[in-house]
């Protein structure tokens, strides 16, 4: 059974809140990067920026025609997504032109999108941030496999049940996360966190 845009959407935010939830359980970015301001040298390294990972307009779903139908249906999802980022962001910490950042909705408070993240920005960890997964909770994550299985899900590829199986996984590793902070020296069973 093909997924409407509207299916499809659901289930992508789902995915997006057991991520979000996990990220947000950790705040390694607010606590270890953002207060640093780790430079970022862009491409041409030359241009050295406090960003970190945020150094694109990466909001912007780099999904092509290929995981579609057609292109209309390309064009439909988009749009909606991009209404969607916009009646969840957090109009009030957009960043000014004339700061450094490169991303539109990345502030010192970092991303001011609430929902409807990019599948790259949703499930983007650097590599200190999954050796910090790893060291601390035995989790290894995925980026790649994560962002891949995303943009399957915009484009109708996915279904619910493994969404669902994918998002058991993360409340898994999250509640693990959760159950360190009491428990530190406890040991864990590794977690593969990947799509």
């Amino acid at each position: 059974m093909t997924q409407t845009i509207e299916q499809r959407l659901e289930i992508y935010n789902s995915v997006e809140t057991s991520l979000r939830e996990f990220f947000d359980e950790l705040n390694f970015c607010q606590e270890e990067c953002l207060p640093r301001r780790y430079a970022y040298i862009d491409l041409n390294f030359s241009n050295p920026r406090n960003v970190g990972c945020c150094d694109m307009q990466h909001y912007l779903i780099p999904i092509g025609r290929s995981f579609f139908k057609n292109k209309k249906e390309q064009k439909n999802l988009l749009s909606r997504f991009q209404e969607l980022q916009k009646e969840n962001t957090l109009e009030n910490l957009l960043r000014k032109e004339d700061e450094l950042f490169r991303c539109n909705y990345h502030t010192d408070q970092g991303c001011t999108i609430q929902e409807y993240k990019s599948p790259i920005c949703i499930s983007f960890a650097c590599g200190k941030f999954q050796d910090y997964l790893r060291a601390n909770f035995n989790v290894l994550y995925n980026s790649g496999s994560i962002f891949f299985n995303l943009r399957d899900v915009l484009a109708g590829k996915v279904t619910k049940e493994n969404a669902d199986s994918f998002i058991t996984k993360v409340n898994f590793a999250t509640t693990r996360i959760k159950d360190s902070k009491t428990n530190p020296k406890r040991r864990y069973e590794l977690i593969y966190l990947a799509y």
